[in-house]
């Protein structure tokens, strides 16, 4: 399975553990970012399959770079699972309104993760 997936995560550890993850699951083509400035910048030349997104980041916070990739035609169609330790029923309800594809809270397991990112690159 040849995917491109990006993940904004401004925490090393967590970034870590999600391109280990996916490693193992034969997703090699993983970029990091740890703010919402490098992604939104990075996109605009690079399209992902995929992208993990938290909302709690640096710079644009995760909620404007979703509303922003979403409004774009370019851009709209990209596949976004939010990761974020925000588990209010109204943060989730906002993203999925807002065009996220899932949403998983922080902490996760890394077998669900490997889960829903298959399931969404099917």
């Amino acid at each position: 399975m040849l995917k491109k997936v990006f993940v904004c995560e401004d925490e090393p550890a967590i970034a870590k553990l999600i391109k280990l993850r996916l490693g193992a699951d034969g997703i090699k083509d993983v970029t990091i970012f740890d703010n919402g400035e490098k992604l939104s910048e990075h996109i605009k030349n690079e399209i992902p399959d995929l992208l993990l997104l938290d909302i709690m980041i640096p710079g644009i916070d995760g909620m404007s770079v979703l509303k922003n990739l979403k409004a774009d035609d370019k851009t709209k169609n990209i596949k976004i699972i939010m990761l974020t330790a925000l588990s209010k029923e109204s943060d989730i309800v906002k993203c999925l309104d807002n065009g996220a594809d899932d949403y998983i809270t922080k902490p996760f397991s890394p077998a669900e993760l490997s889960s829903r990112v298959k399931k969404i690159l099917r």
